[in-house]
């Protein structure tokens, strides 16, 4: 199933209910304002799923994002408030095997922001890539620790205790976060 440009706040919008997003396309044109995803006080489930060119990702506002091997690709524009990820009164969200990757540079940060702080977000198994600043406002569980920038680059690198098998075929041990100023 793809969903493409609503015209309205979100392509997907849900609120106090279940939204369950299984093989789903949702991808934008890049001229409407319109969210991937907009749900309030949901339990947001993405299986094997894209969120792409939209102008933000998904809002979660309370609620539960449980994300599984799933793509959330090129999200976010200058002017909009956030690129990937907006978490708004501390929801659950966990994001397992999935590519989070070339959201632009937003008002706040390219791929993950919080409002109300964020403790019960938890990212596993999952390749990171974004633009500096990465996050605003969000805090990771105690096995999720920034590092500092890699010497000679313009990157920055956020690693977990967590084991992953492979990425894209690749066998890795760490998840990575990489931000490019």
């Amino acid at each position: 199933l793809q969903i493409k440009t609503s015209g309205g706040l979100a392509q997907v919008q849900c609120t106090s209910g279940t939204v369950y997003l299984d093989e789903v396309d949702v991808q934008g044109n890049g001229s409407k304002n319109a969210n991937a995803v907009r749900a309030s006080s949901c339990k947001t489930v993405a299986r094997r799923s894209k969120f792409r060119s939209n102008v933000g990702g998904l809002l979660i506002d309370k609620g539960e994002l449980w994300m599984e091997n799933s793509y959330v690709v090129d999200n976010g524009t200058v002017a909009a408030a956030f690129g990937a990820f907006k978490f708004i009164g501390d929801p659950k969200a966990t994001i397992t095997y999935s590519t989070i990757v070339k959201h632009r540079q937003t008002t706040s940060s390219s791929t993950f922001n919080c409002s109300g702080g964020n403790t019960n977000l938890v990212i596993r198994n999952s390749a990171i890539v974004g633009l500096t600043p990465t996050v605003a406002g969000c805090t990771f569980p105690m096995d999720m620790m920034m590092v500092p920038m890699l010497p000679g680059t313009k990157y920055h690198q956020a690693a977990s205790v967590a084991e992953m098998d492979s990425v894209l075929g690749q066998t890795l041990k760490d998840i990575e976060i990489v931000t490019v100023n």
